[in-house]
């Protein structure tokens, strides 16, 4: 019998595996991103039918087979964010959000452990305080992403510096950015960066923001919906630049943002 063990999750996505099972990807609080499969799930009696939903958090019961895959056999519900099934806007960020974690989190890998627990579990707070700022706020999925893109980023290693001239350290006059200095520029270095961006003044305040303060308080500051975009947009290129991630549920939202422009006008 393989090793028993318990770990709180977050559910990120489902799979079919085959008529009556399914294949979960978690995030869990200590173990990171764990495959694990839940057999007979779709049957009719299961303990698990209706326990595992993506952006469900519940407590669960392992069984760490031979390989990356575990076994699910119990899960106690602990969050359920009913949000994300009604509002079809923050079901697109929300699914950007599952995506993402599932591409970047460390987790159980068939040749063992790859991350420590402390490591795992800032992922995963980082994860769960956004699904519920964005569920009790489904309309700031882009503040949403700007929070979580820095502190991924930091947590990563690759945060841009946002305090002083990425070149020459000068601390004034920051009005350009370059991903592959990274950071912001002054405007003497940005002239020899010929990729760098000129950034609007209340970008790099709101980036500041986001930085010290807690999500929730981050969400209450009033910035134009075109600052929001531009800070995001810029973000994520950096973090693309840095992790080559290509994600589905980008283009996803750029689609949901066409269809809800066309719906209000």
């Amino acid at each position: 019998m393989g090793e028993l063990f318990s770990a709180k999750s977050i559910v990120l996505h489902r799979r079919h595996l085959n008529e009556s099972s399914e294949v979960v990807l978690l995030l869990s609080s200590d173990k990171g991103r764990i495959d694990a499969i839940c057999s007979g799930i779709n049957k009719p009696h299961s303990s698990l039918r209706g326990k595992v939903e993506p952006f469900t958090e519940f407590e669960g019961s392992f069984v760490k087979g031979r390989g990356s895959l575990a076994r699910l056999t119990q899960a106690k519900i602990v969050k359920v964010r009913p949000v994300f099934y009604a509002n079809y806007e923050c079901l697109c960020w929300g699914s950007y959000l599952l995506e993402l974690f599932a591409a970047v989190a460390p987790g159980l890998q068939e040749g063992g452990y790859v991350a420590e627990p402390s490591e795992c579990n800032r992922f995963y707070a980082i994860l769960a305080e956004a699904l519920d700022n964005l569920n009790a706020y489904p309309n700031k999925g882009v503040a949403v992403s700007i929070w979580v893109l820095w502190h991924l980023l930091k947590l990563m290693g690759s945060a841009p510096n946002f305090a002083q001239c990425a070149v020459c350290g000068i601390g004034s006059s920051l009005e350009w950015f370059s991903s592959t200095v990274g950071g912001m520029l002054c405007a003497h270095c940005a002239i020899s960066h010929l990729e760098s961006v000129k950034i609007r003044s209340d970008v790099g305040s709101l980036w500041r923001q986001f930085m010290t303060a807690p999500l929730a308080e981050s969400l209450r500051g009033r910035y134009s919906a075109s600052v929001y975009a531009e800070a995001e947009s810029i973000l994520w290129e950096h973090f693309y630049l840095n992790w080559h991630i290509d994600l589905k549920s980008r283009r996803l939202l750029q689609i949901g943002e066409r269809n809800l422009e066309s719906f209000r006008h």
